[in-house]
């Protein structure tokens, strides 16, 4: 990390705050699911997930326009407490109302939508520009780790539904053959 592109501070804050970024809303994902299964069904989840996901979808494209258009800190500055509110929201009701635990996990996630790109354009900004190719590939390494989180969480999910992993040796590699999860067997096979 010795490049100059790390002896910035503010890129390296900035990077730093994303990787806890990336993480936060992952285990805000796991806790809601556990919270939700805890109190009320599967269904129940699928429902909030779904209320939940579906404004943020609509809303994402939105975000990108609207860092466009205004500074990115100011953006920051409205979405980062609305996220908090949406956690906050999903908290106090997770174990009583399911509406109003949907309401606050789409809350966070549509303030995402326009917090990951105001803090997107603030580490290219705070780089050097000749050095914005390698901030690119650092800001990739946070998008990695937050897909290897996501992949240990599926790979749990999938085991609690039943499934285990195949070994490379045994895997349908074309897809042909069986349905399910893809390089998945059903357990006891």
């Amino acid at each position: 990390m010795s490049s100059p592109l790390w002896s910035s501070g503010g890129f390296r804050r900035l990077w730093t705050v994303a990787l806890l970024g990336a993480v936060s809303t992952w285990a805000t994902q796991v806790a809601l699911s556990v919270g939700v299964l805890a109190h009320h069904s599967g269904a129940a989840l699928a429902a909030v997930l779904l209320a939940g996901n579906v404004p943020a979808l609509l809303v994402g494209p939105l975000g990108g326009a609207v860092v466009d258009q205004v500074r990115p800190h100011v953006v920051l500055r409205v979405a980062l407490p609305a996220q908090a509110v949406g956690l906050v929201v999903m908290a106090v009701a997770i174990g009583g109302s399911l509406v109003a635990t949907a309401f606050g996990y789409a809350v966070f996630l549509i303030a995402g939508r326009f917090a990951g790109p105001a803090a997107q354009r603030l580490r290219y900004l705070a780089a050097p520009e000749s050095l914005r190719g390698k901030a690119n590939a650092a800001i990739g390494a946070v998008t990695g780790i937050s897909t290897i989180g996501r992949g240990a969480r599926d790979g749990q999910r999938r085991h609690a539904r039943g499934v285990r992993r195949v070994p490379a040796g045994r895997r349908n590699v074309r897809g042909r053959g069986g349905g399910g999860v893809a390089g998945a067997l059903p357990l006891g096979s």
